[in-house]
């Protein structure tokens, strides 16, 4: 059974949050911290330690994850240019 969370990704320099939805996945070899070209642009110039990660809530599907994703993601009010 797949598990799924929504996750808050600070950056620890300007303070930037990134909302993202991802699945518990036992093969990934890297630890997960979100994705999309601004961030992973932010992650290259701070570097990855300069970001915590912090999961929001569980859910049982994709589907609850990525729906509850846009509402943390007004809460956080992650989207340009208070966020990535």
């Amino acid at each position: 059974m797949k598990t799924f969370y929504v996750y808050l990704t600070t950056n620890l320099i300007t303070g930037k949050q990134y909302v993202g939805e991802h699945v518990i996945n036992p093969n990934e070899v890297k630890y997960y911290i979100g994705s999309g070209q601004l961030f992973l642009k932010s992650v290259r110039k701070y570097k990855e330690y300069n970001f915590f990660k912090e999961i929001i809530e569980w859910f049982d599907t994709r589907e609850e994850a990525f729906n509850s994703q846009e509402k943390y993601i007004k809460i956080f009010n992650t989207l340009v240019p208070s966020g990535y």
